[in-house]
């Protein structure tokens, strides 16, 4: 029989979207209900272990670039015991210089997560922001220990 003809060739790939800063990756956690009109806020972890030292707005142009309407937050993991949100928060923003911090969802008095809001002036930090003995001489808890495990929490 006769060769078969070659096959069509494929189409040309498409453009690929901006590629994100360089040692990336996102894992989308969940999405969670927005108290306002209706709007559903996406929540998503980033690992930014390889960003540690960068400034936060290599973040903010990457979401610009997308037209991606967003807010990033460092994450540190706190436990103990009788942790108290509001002396948490406050050490927090007096810690990093006009900081704007908040608590994550489903936070107890036994662990949370506290977020620092970053500003495209912020460095990403490899370290926790508060340490053990900070919160405790405070009295805003008690056994307590603290991760920072290089997660960026993204808000779009």
């Amino acid at each position: 029989p006769p060769p078969l003809p070659p096959p069509p060739s494929p189409p040309p790939p498409a453009l690929p979207p901006p590629s994100s800063p360089l040692g990336v990756s996102v894992t989308t956690d969940a999405s969670a209900p927005d108290g306002g009109a209706g709007r559903r806020h996406q929540r998503v972890l980033l690992d930014a272990s390889q960003m540690t030292g960068d400034p936060a707005s290599t973040l903010y142009d990457y979401a610009d670039s997308i037209s991606l309407d967003a807010q990033f937050y460092l994450v540190d993991t706190i436990s103990g015991t009788a942790l108290d949100q509001a002396k948490i928060i406050d050490l927090c923003e007096s810690a990093a210089a006009s900081a704007t911090c908040a608590i994550g969802d489903g936070a107890t008095t036994s662990e949370l997560k506290l977020l620092q809001l970053l500003n495209r002036t912020d460095t990403i930090r490899g370290d926790p922001l508060l340490d053990a003995s900070e919160i405790e001489d405070d009295g805003a808890g008690s056994n307590v220990t603290i991760s920072h495990a290089n997660k960026v929490e993204i808000v779009a």
